[in-house]
């Protein structure tokens, strides 16, 4: 399956105008014109592609922990290019869209995956950007505000734990009311109730019946796994947010409120 780099619903943006973790649409294909490019040429080849070796070696340490704290990928990539956001020079005619950060799963035969990041290497901002997009590499087809919750999440921690600064990213996301900030903080706040369930959240992605060709998270089924009064810990933590998150998500992304804690049942 290919995803394409059409950008749609409702994105994020940071101070500089960047993407915070653009939505795409899968089979869309692109917005320009067929034929604009050489036969055999890929839309990702459009893009300048990163040659700070400092940001792939960040790259390949995120892709570790990540795959550590949070499970195997479901599509093993052996390639994975960064690319900035930024059409190269001789193809900047064609009007593509700048200035976001995504991953794209380019061939899943192949094993072939793009990062783009909408700032330059130099900016402080694009660390957090790179480690939120590793995340999507454990599971290219889930599209879900949980998964937006645990990459933002783990970015911050990935990279506070190797001394990069984050402050304004995590100042964003602690006293924003938007999806990405309200399911940074819902995940935040689980983790700090039971980091073990948390790590184990990606195991109970599934088709998502309203998106075909795309995953969400059955948390029912992952709060359903649980003995009871482990259950009712993470369920007291959720009902602080599923609302205000249910009210402001996109209708692009799944976010699935548990039956069972919207009714107020056990």
């Amino acid at each position: 399956m290919r995803w394409s780099r059409t950008l749609v619903g409702k994105c994020v943006l940071d101070g500089k105008g960047v993407l915070l973790a653009a939505l795409f649409l899968w089979g869309a294909g692109c917005s320009v014109r067929e034929g604009a490019l050489p036969m055999g040429m890929a839309w990702h080849e459009v893009y300048e592609p990163v040659e700070d070796r400092a940001l792939w070696t960040f790259m390949e340490a995120a892709r570790l922990e990540s795959e550590r704290w949070l499970g195997v990928p479901t599509v093993r990539l052996e390639r994975v290019e960064l690319r900035y956001a930024r059409a190269r020079a001789e193809w900047r005619h064609l009007g593509v869209a700048e200035h976001f950060s995504l991953m794209e799963l380019v061939s899943e035969e192949a094993g072939h995956g793009v990062i783009y990041l909408g700032v330059n290497g130099a900016d402080e901002g694009g660390w957090f950007l790179l480690a939120h997009e590793v995340v999507h590499l454990l599971n290219p087809a889930l599209r879900d505000w949980m998964m937006e919750g645990l990459a933002s999440w783990f970015a911050v921690r990935f990279c506070e734990e190797r001394g990069v600064a984050v402050a304004e990213w995590r100042r964003r996301l602690e006293g924003g009311e938007d999806a990405y900030a309200l399911s940074y903080r819902l995940v935040r706040d689980l983790v700090g109730v039971d980091e073990d369930a948390v790590r184990g959240l990606l195991a109970f992605a599934v088709a998502d019946e309203g998106q075909p060709g795309w995953e969400r998270l059955d948390v029912e089924g992952w709060l359903g796994s649980m003995a009871v009064v482990r259950r009712e810990r993470l369920w007291a933590v959720m009902t602080l947010y599923v609302d205000r998150l249910a009210a402001v998500a996109s209708d692009e992304v799944a976010f699935t409120v548990p039956v069972a804690l919207r009714d107020g049942g056990r």
